[in-house]
């Protein structure tokens, strides 16, 4: 079943393709299976939302060192 269909972040789906991948990647280098047989080299990562981080503003930066003072 598609991971985006159940609701699954992007992140955590790219999570879990990073580990399919080392997987697959430790396998081609063992010899166990062809590296143009490897079924992951076509997949495509999917587009994470960029995450915003709220920064302090000049007020609370100023009460933050007076708190220290």
């Amino acid at each position: 079943m598609n991971l985006e269909l159940k609701g699954l972040s992007e992140t955590y789906i790219n999570g879990i393709q990073k580990n399919i991948r080392s997987f697959l990647k430790f396998i081609v280098e063992e010899g166990d299976i062809a590296e143009k047989r490897n079924p992951v080299l076509g997949l495509k990562w999917m587009r994470e939302p960029k995450v915003l981080i709220k920064t302090f503003d000049d007020d609370e930066v100023k009460r933050l060192i007076n708190a220290f003072r």
